[in-house]
């Protein structure tokens, strides 16, 4: 058994999702390239570990650095023999013998991103807690659409029909909600959509075939494949929409891994909303579930996807209990089955009733049975 094969068997129960993906980089291959890190939000890996990996490798042997050796950053952890340093990040380098063929090491290199992502994609909603966030406000420029949209009334909506090109928006995930943005800004003038998060039907969102399939084929061929996207049911309260979110890497472990690092920071936080207004509704009506039967359907929804999260998506393991998200779960986990049930049952009349909205009073009644589909699942 070689050093590469010993190693990535070794590896793979190693590398997980604690690693880091900054600015489309899993892997640094030179001495130099964690230099391009541009994202103010990662300044800090910059400004703590850049002097030191640049000193690593000019005693290693600059050329030989350059040549034989990759990094990744791991993110903060506290190291539990040295707690008065807080949270770190930390380096991870791996260095080949210098007789080490190039073929061998681009093999390694290609298998240990495919695994990372793999790791990330594999995930349970209940693991988004623990692996990488964007930062509130952190720009990621992503594809966005709306099922309703198709080929007679894109350019109503600002998308080019003839071209067939969809506009890419700066999407950003703020305290209340998520915004997408014509510019990477933050500016109200510029903004293309956004909505809250307590509009979201389903924190952990869908497969985004369900929405695809009902869209034509030639804006189906738009979108990268399912794995670099994830789609939602949005509740505007007067009608429901369902959304897709698309990465626009066009290598497709990178696609997924910043999918899956989107999916998890939109769901955190949204989870944090979801929980706090299921606990209001509780309190309102002092714990029966009975006296919500005139809630509308994605309103009962919403709860029972939240519900269903925190029983059989062991939403608590390994929550900091320190953290709001560990305290407000606290007062419904341990009743959290009983009020699921209590709501499904609410739910039974509108299994048997059409279901259809008016998007506004001056357009046609517009059914929106696709969103069903997502229940489904």
């Amino acid at each position: 058994m070689n050093f590469y094969t010993f190693y990535f068997q070794f590896h793979k129960f190693y590398l997980n999702f604690s690693f880091l993906f900054l600015d489309g980089k899993f892997l640094f291959e030179t001495s130099k390239e964690i230099f391009k890190i541009r994202s103010k939000e990662y300044r800090n890996i910059l400004d703590s570990l850049g002097t030191k990996i640049t000193k690593f490798a000019h005693e290693y042997g600059l050329e030989d650095f350059d040549k034989n050796c990759v990094y990744s950053f791991k993110k903060q952890y506290i190291d539990r023999n040295k707690k008065e340093l807080g949270k770190m990040n930390i380096a991870f380098i791996i260095c080949f013998q210098k007789e080490t063929n190039i073929e061998m090491i681009y093999a390694f290199k290609k298998e240990l991103q495919e695994h990372y992502a793999k790791s990330l994609s594999n995930l349970s909603p209940n693991k988004y807690l623990n692996i990488q966030k964007f930062n509130l406000n952190q720009n990621i420029l992503l594809q966005y659409f709306e099922h309703h949209i198709n080929l007679e009334n894109m350019k109503e909506y600002n998308y080019d029909s003839d071209n067939l090109d969809l506009p890419n928006y700066w999407t950003s995930l703020a305290k209340e909600g998520i915004v997408m943005n014509k510019e990477n800004s933050h500016l109200p003038k510029s903004v293309g959509f956004s909505f809250r998060y307590d509009q979201i039907v389903k924190c952990s969102g869908f497969n985004p075939e369900t929405i695809k399939i009902h869209l034509q084929p030639k804006i189906q061929n738009l979108f990268k494949p399912n794995q670099c996207c994830v789609s939602y049911v949005i509740d505007n309260f007067t009608y429901c929409n369902s959304v897709m979110f698309c990465s626009n890497f066009s290598e497709k472990w990178k696609c997924n891994v910043e999918i899956q690092i989107f999916k998890a920071s939109l769901y955190q936080q949204c989870m944090e909303t979801h929980i706090s207004n299921l606990n209001k509704d509780l309190n309102k009506f002092k714990g029966k579930i009975d006296l919500m039967k005139d809630f509308g359907f994605l309103e009962k929804a919403k709860h029972i996807f939240t519900l269903k999260e925190i029983i059989y998506g062991n939403f608590t393991q390994g929550l900091n209990e320190q953290t709001n998200l560990a305290k407000i779960v606290k007062p419904i986990k341990y009743v959290a089955k009983n009020y699921l049930q209590a709501f499904m049952v609410l739910l039974r009349p509108h299994c048997i009733m059409s279901f259809q909205g008016n998007k506004k009073s001056d357009e046609k009644e517009i059914s929106i049975t696709l969103n069903i589909f997502y229940f489904l699942n």
